[in-house]
């Protein structure tokens, strides 16, 4: 596994070449965030042509790398810079194909209800698949088989770019989506999964547990950090002044345990147009959705715990065979006396010349700068 080749594509599958040297490619597997390929190698013409590409039409420049050892799940060039310095040099960042989804926006107002598996895919489908422009619609971009989670979610969303809105979802039912490569069928699928649960917790699965004492982490690292939590949500609806609708979100949590925040969701209304008809929510639905909402929105203010490990690829785990980015495993640090059965929320492998190493993140994935720039603007 310390080997692989990347294999380039175009938009329209076409296999266009194969990078077998580099510096360096590293991989960030993410559960609830769009997931990352940073690539460097050698600045020659052969990798300018196949990675600096210049067109005049966006469509004719999109490179999608996909490793070798996984054909299904693609990574689409969007930054791709070249250094002169003292090696000659082209650094690419690529994204995770549910980057797609980032492309489109929640216009007016949408609700869907049902199995979340469903409500995730119509958002899609009325944004990107079945839009009611054509010129909306990501071409090749289908529905995947649902995978048989059993949540009910009832969301409604308006003006939201679509894959915040989607994330912030998942999140909350601890859900994930990917946009995989069907190569034969030339599409691509949205697809939706839930990890596994192979903690010492529960008896239905093989345990995965990871501790110095098993030999099968080489460091470890522990976080708890607590200063942007928020326990207590004020959700601010349709209305003005003392007329508006505001609905309280963990209203329980009294003395020190509350820390409040206060979220703006006039964009929810009761009364909206949808497809030339006049959509009325009743009151008590109404209110439903502005508690979803309160909940969507305190995924961003959670209390951080989180063990970050640095694998041994010598143990009895090994990687998407043992375990899988979204499982759920169990932490152990005997000298702290810290236990914690938390889902695996990020995967960082990094291949080079000096071999291949895997880093692991579980609990709540730590926010990056980016991360608490979008929340802010929310």
């Amino acid at each position: 596994m310390q080997d692989i080749e990347l294999y380039i594509f175009d938009i329209n599958f076409n296999r266009l070449a194969t990078i077998d040297v580099y510096e360096e490619v590293e991989f960030h597997s993410k559960y609830y965030a769009h997931s990352l390929c940073l690539l460097t190698v050698e600045g020659n013409r052969k990798n300018a042509e196949l990675l600096l590409v210049n067109e005049n039409e966006l469509s004719n420049e999109l490179r999608i790398l996909v490793r070798s050892d996984d054909l299904n799940r693609g990574y689409i060039i969007e930054t791709a810079e070249f250094e002169d310095e003292e090696k000659t040099m082209i650094k690419v960042i690529a994204y995770s194909l549910s980057i797609f989804t980032s492309w489109r926006w929640i216009i007016t107002q949408q609700r869907f209800q049902g199995n979340i598996e469903d409500v995730l895919k119509e958002f899609v489908r009325i944004n990107c698949i079945n839009t009611a422009s054509p010129t909306r619609i990501i071409p090749n971009l289908v529905l995947g088989i649902n995978e048989g989670i059993n949540i009910i979610a009832d969301e409604s969303y308006t003006q939201k770019v679509l894959d915040i809105a989607l994330w912030e979802m998942c999140e909350k039912n601890e859900v994930s989506f990917e946009i995989l490569l069907n190569h034969e069928a030339k599409k691509y699928v949205f697809s939706t999964f839930k990890g596994v649960d192979r903690s010492a917790e529960q008896q239905n699965n093989p345990h995965v547990i990871f501790a110095k004492e098993f030999e099968n982490i080489i460091s470890q690292s522990y976080t708890d950090d607590k200063s942007n939590y928020k326990s207590t949500a004020y959700v601010a609806g349709e209305g003005e002044e003392n007329d508006r609708t505001i609905v309280e979100v963990g209203e329980t949590f009294s003395g020190f345990n509350r820390r409040e925040v206060f979220f703006d969701a006039r964009d929810l209304q009761s009364e909206y147009n949808e497809d030339g008809e006049t959509v009325i929510i009743p009151q008590n639905e109404y209110i439903d959705l502005l508690k979803e909402r309160g909940n969507n929105r305190k995924q961003d203010y959670q209390r951080i715990r989180t063990f970050e490990s640095e694998a041994n690829l010598h143990s009895q785990f090994k990687f998407n065979e043992d375990y899988f980015l979204g499982d759920v495993v169990t932490n152990r640090n005997d000298d702290l006396g810290i236990v914690m059965h938390q889902r695996i929320v990020g995967v960082k492998e990094v291949f080079n010349r000096e071999g291949y190493t895997l880093n692991l993140e579980y609990g709540t994935a730590i926010p990056t700068l980016l991360d608490k720039i979008k929340r802010e603007v929310k």
